[in-house]
């Protein structure tokens, strides 16, 4: 249990390599995440928890921080590519032809 605030604590567990009886696939990780608030966002105290339950399966067989903060980081990366696209006025290109946009460009 990581206790990020009072009334905010983290718990975090790996299951390790969950596999399925078709030996072609490959075994995997299952990674779960459970999130308890006592609070909500906006200081009311909650009657009862709310409690939200993230998994994740993966192979990446590293420690269970690296995949969460991974997928919670995917946003960043495509806040980036929107940004450079806009950047360099890529957003839509004039035409649907391949050799026709690289004649403009």
């Amino acid at each position: 249990m990581k206790r990020i605030r009072p009334w905010k604590s983290i718990y975090r567990s790996i299951n390790r390599e969950i596999s399925c009886n078709d030996d072609s696939l490959p075994a995997a990780d299952i990674i779960f995440q459970v999130t308890e608030r006592t609070i909500d966002k906006h200081g009311n105290k909650l009657l009862f928890p709310e409690i939200e339950v993230e998994t994740y399966w993966t192979d990446f067989y590293e420690n269970s921080e690296i995949p969460i903060d991974l997928y919670h980081d995917h946003d960043t990366s495509e806040q980036f590519h929107s940004e450079l696209k806009t950047d360099m006025d890529v957003e839509r290109f004039p035409s649907g032809k391949f050799a026709v946009n690289s004649l403009i460009g």
